[in-house]
């Protein structure tokens, strides 16, 4: 009995050094996520003139690099202390949640509050080629973490999903037109589909830590439909409500007004097709956009009957 006992304490105090402090990485998390909506907020405010071609690429080429640079501080972290049981996926959803308050942050304001958008479009001709800080800088921010994305998913083996580095590649490469081409394209828009769209994917990206967190894989979490618990008590509850609100986000941001703001969209893309004046570089990039904002379109709607059965999961308690 002793000898049980004595093994029995040790297994105990194995576990609970294995055990993630769930405190101290969410207070990363929200620490980061803080610090990253100032900044972007000062970001939208603040006043500068129009930059470069040279001065963006040269913006995104530090961003990116300061992204590494807080994931491998972040992994080594959490790694040493214990913070998180998976701390490559924790540390990749912290730098996640950073860029999602940089873009989402700014896009917002740009949106919903015209008078931070000096540039405003009313006419087809500037919302297709007029100039847009707002757009310009959703569109800087949204490219960095693009790219960090990509080659992320390529460095974490769970995150090799040929859907999801497709999906980041194309979103990328509209990204560098929006931001670094000759002349500027749909800058307007990217201020939606860049930056609104990413308010559903904080929410999202909290639930995806605590699965980091807790060390369950993405096969897992598939598995369940995402309706695993992590944790307990007030914990828990918290994760819950991330679902809910990331549920009822989801379906009004990237469903009903995406749909909506891609009508808007296409009206003024065949317009633009249609006009016999247009350059034929122009055109074609109206019809590139156009086709992948139909694969989007396809996308959020695959994604939200996914949804839609992990709800379902979870309601159910299976």
């Amino acid at each position: 009995p002793t000898t049980m006992g004595r093994a029995a304490a040790a297994a105990a105090a194995a576990a609970a050094v294995r055990a993630p402090n769930v405190q101290s990485s969410f207070a990363v998390l929200f620490a980061a996520g803080a610090i990253s909506a100032a900044i972007g907020d000062m970001m939208a405010t603040r006043r500068r003139p129009k930059a470069s071609r040279f001065a963006n690429l040269r913006f995104i080429a530090l961003e990116t690099a300061a992204l590494w640079f807080i994931y491998g501080v972040l992994e080594a972290l959490m790694r040493h202390q214990g913070w998180a049981a998976a701390p490559n996926l924790a540390a990749k959803q912290v730098v996640s949640f950073i860029c999602i308050m940089l873009t989402a942050i700014p896009g917002g304001r740009f949106w919903w509050a015209p008078a931070s958008n000096p540039e405003a479009a009313s006419t087809i001709e500037d919302r297709v080629h007029g100039y847009s800080r707002g757009g310009e800088l959703v569109a800087c921010n949204f490219l960095a973490y693009q790219v960090f994305d990509t080659i992320v998913s390529f460095h974490i083996k769970e995150l090799r999903s040929p859907l999801m580095i497709a999906h980041h590649v194309v979103s990328g490469t509209l990204a560098l037109w929006m931001s670094v081409s000759r002349r500027p394209f749909c800058q307007y828009y990217c201020i939606f589909f860049g930056g609104v769209c990413e308010i559903s994917s904080i929410f999202y990206c909290i639930i995806s830590y605590s699965y980091a967190v807790a060390g369950l894989s993405p096969a897992q979490i598939r598995d369940s439909g995402h309706a695993m618990a992590t944790g307990s008590g007030y914990h828990a509850q918290g994760i819950l409500l991330c679902k809910v609100l990331f549920l009822m986000s989801f379906f009004w941001i990237r469903v009903f007004l995406f749909i909506r703001h891609s009508r808007d969209f296409w009206t003024d893309a065949k317009a633009l097709v249609r006009d016999p004046k247009s350059k034929y570089y122009d055109r074609f990039r109206a019809c590139v956009f156009m086709a992948v904002n139909l694969l989007l379109i396809a996308l959020q709607l695959y994604w939200g009957w996914a949804l839609l059965l992990a709800a379902k999961k979870t309601a159910l308690g299976e």
